[in-house]
């Protein structure tokens, strides 16, 4: 697909989205979808099929393009366990609440990272 052949119309009171895509045949086909929840979840399933994707998303961010376009975020924390691992979710404007199971080790690299004082240095990961 080349790019500007994907269109996009939210209707007019903000409800559903309907999607148009090219075919095979150059002609636009479109998917109606009548709710955020409907948005969300081809959302996850496009997800699920990106990470079976090659080349896969790049394990670093020194390897990555990242647009950072969330301001304010909000994150939680679960108090249980899952898993036995710690439960840790963002919520992204665009993309919902991203979920992440944490070892306590990672949990800790994290935590430390976030209150370090500010470096010039190049970005952490931890895997």
């Amino acid at each position: 697909m080349k790019q500007g052949q994907l269109r996009a119309r939210l209707n007019a009171d903000k409800t559903s989205l309907t999607l148009g895509l090219p075919g095979a045949d150059g002609n636009l086909r479109t998917l109606d979808l009548a709710s955020a929840k409907e948005v969300e979840q081809l959302i996850r399933v496009l997800c699920e099929y990106r990470n079976q994707m090659v080349p896969g998303v790049p394990a670093t961010l020194d390897s990555a393009t990242v647009d950072v376009d969330e301001t304010g975020g909000v994150w939680a924390a679960a108090a249980g366990r899952h898993q036995g691992l710690r439960p840790v979710f963002f919520r992204h404007a665009t993309f919902g609440w991203l979920g992440f199971l944490l070892t306590d080790e990672n949990a800790e690299t994290l935590a430390e990272a976030l209150t370090a004082p500010l470096q010039d240095d190049a970005p952490r990961t931890v895997n």
